[in-house]
């Protein structure tokens, strides 16, 4: 589980934006949301100081993709088949939303549109900006997102150990950051940090490169680009998005 360092000392000017767009932030978000997330909810979900259009206006999108990734794990639509019971009542109080993916259920997956492959990657992108404001302590409005995403099925044993690999780190943390903390506390900053068990976990690289597995199904990677400025040299670990 993610362990929330109760003190930190990042440059407090960071705290007066949103960890999404730099905005005032009014609301408090939680990442992954907690429709990723089963009941009873782990007590340290990593949280982020959010404005209220970032907060809400994704909402829809995240329980889409939530549903999605349920469909395609359990290969149906059906709320008597499905695994997570708050999906199984949203697909059950939604049936246009259950008809919708269950229409692009196929023998060999997922059929996706290119409307579903943007919502999946803009829910990817903020769930990776959050937790990059979450431990490093730097908002990332500026900051350029490139999401490459795919079913850890669909991996063969090379490319997912490729992705699940630790890499060398050639940056420090930015100072007083939770990934700084736990670094010279001796802790594991750099390894895979559990939320949930087969529910969320994530990997944040220095370079600023994200990776996420989401419901112990979808391997993400997001590469965070600020101004131009690529701190990473290795190739990404992921194929090209597909989910089936």
């Amino acid at each position: 589980m993610v362990q929330q360092v109760q003190k930190i000392f990042i440059d407090s000017r960071h705290l007066a934006f949103c960890a999404y767009c730099g905005n005032a932030p009014v609301t408090r978000d939680h990442v992954p949301p907690r429709v990723f997330l089963d009941k009873p909810y782990p007590d340290n979900v990593p949280v982020v100081g959010s404005c209220f259009e970032c907060n809400n206006d994704a909402s829809r999108d995240e329980e889409y993709v939530a549903c999605l990734l349920e469909a395609a794990v359990c290969n149906s639509v059906d709320p008597s088949l499905i695994q997570r019971p708050g999906i199984a009542r949203i697909l059950q109080r939604r049936p246009t939303l259950a008809a919708r993916i269950g229409a692009a259920l196929t023998p060999n997956g997922l059929s996706l549109t290119s409307d579903d492959l943007q919502r999946i990657a803009r829910v990817l992108s903020k769930m990776a900006r959050g937790l990059w404001r979450f431990e490093c302590g730097e908002p990332t409005g500026a900051a350029e997102a490139t999401v490459t995403w795919c079913p850890l099925p669909t991996l063969t044993a090379s490319e997912a150990e490729q992705f699940f690999a630790l890499e060398d780190q050639y940056f420090y943390p930015e100072i007083g950051s939770r990934m700084f903390i736990r670094y010279f506390s001796g802790e594991d900053a750099f390894g895979w940090q559990e939320v949930q068990a087969d529910r969320f976990s994530y990997l944040i690289q220095t370079d600023g490169l994200v990776k996420m597995v989401v419901r112990g199904y979808l391997a993400a990677e997001v590469l965070l680009v600020e101004g131009g400025c690529v701190h990473r040299t290795a190739p990404p670990s992921l194929p090209s998005p597909r989910l089936g």
